[in-house]
């Protein structure tokens, strides 16, 4: 047998070890990639809301869930920007036949680009 047969069992792990098999960074892969949230839920409890309001910036929350939210923290939950109920704009969803949340005639879904118009207090779809 050879003199330095077990030269690398140590009783502590390496830089090296750590770095690629505990505790260093990990492949790309493994992270989980960043997913949309679906437009009919509330950017807060992520769950579908009731009473739909949105933000200028255009987060959009469930008016039961962010009221209490904001009179707690008195910010905006997505950006962390200070928020007041006065900001907060009522928005007016329209469901297809089938019952499902989209735009009035257009026949457009959770796939569209949608986008919060403030002064018409309507969610449009692109």
């Amino acid at each position: 047998m050879g003199k330095k047969q077990h030269s690398k069992d140590r009783m502590f792990i390496t830089k090296t070890e750590w770095a690629n098999d505990w505790g260093g960074a990990k492949s790309k892969e493994s992270r989980t990639s960043f997913k949309r949230l679906p437009f009919y839920c509330c950017g807060l409890t992520f769950t579908p809301f009731e009473d739909p309001v949105c933000t200028a910036d255009g987060s959009v929350f469930d008016i039961m869930h962010i009221i209490p939210y904001i009179r707690k923290f008195g910010k905006n939950p997505v950006t962390g920007a200070p928020l007041k109920q006065e900001e907060l704009i009522p928005l007016t969803f329209h469901k297809n036949s089938d019952g499902s949340l989209g735009e009035g005639g257009l026949m457009k879904n959770q796939n569209s680009d949608q986008k919060p118009v403030p002064n018409v207090k309507v969610m449009f779809q692109f």
